[in-house]
């Protein structure tokens, strides 16, 4: 029995493929965790995972300074009937008391966490052909309003693919 794909289907798809690709990257999980020596294989590594979130928020009780990534997806176009467009945001937020680096921690690496976290993911998602038939294409890096004891950076990307169904088989 097939079952009938929506455009649903992919918006939890593309987050949840563009949430591993950020939990596999060493150089953002090292920034999220202070550990530049972070090893993604240890159980300390795994604490770090739920800071690498699949929607556009993080709860107003977050008691603990840190660094959090979330991921949202929106398809914005789909009047061609067959190709539709999509935006990924990708929000940055860091506490205000977690975002300065250690220079003798993080040898070499200039300015501040919450912008070397944003270097680091525009380097593992912009010009991806992994989503779409398109590249995933940043449209624009901003700041943005955030909770009084964070500051946050959010990437939106743009992004063409097939808009028609498709039947997924058993």
């Amino acid at each position: 029995m097939s079952e009938k794909l929506t455009h649903q289907d992919q918006l939890v798809d593309y987050n949840q493929r563009i949430c591993n690709k950020i939990l596999s990257s060493q150089e953002v999980m090292a920034l999220i965790a202070n550990d530049p020596d972070l090893d993604l294989d240890s159980p300390e590594a795994a604490q770090w995972e739920d800071h690498i979130i699949d929607h556009a928020w993080v709860d107003d009780t977050v008691q603990e300074s840190g660094a959090f990534v979330t991921v949202d997806v929106d398809v914005t176009d789909m009047s061609s009937g067959t190709i539709k467009d999509m935006r990924v945001y990708v929000e940055v937020l860091v506490s205000k008391t977690y975002m300065a680096l250690t220079p003798s921690l993080f040898k070499g690496v200039k300015g501040n966490r919450r912008d070397n976290i944003v270097r680091q993911i525009d380097k593992l998602l912009n010009g991806s052909y992994d989503f779409g038939i398109g590249r995933l294409d940043a449209t624009n890096i901003r700041t943005v309003t955030t909770a009084n004891k964070f500051s946050g950076k959010l990437i939106t990307y743009m992004v063409s693919d097939f808009a028609r169904n498709r039947s997924l088989l058993p």
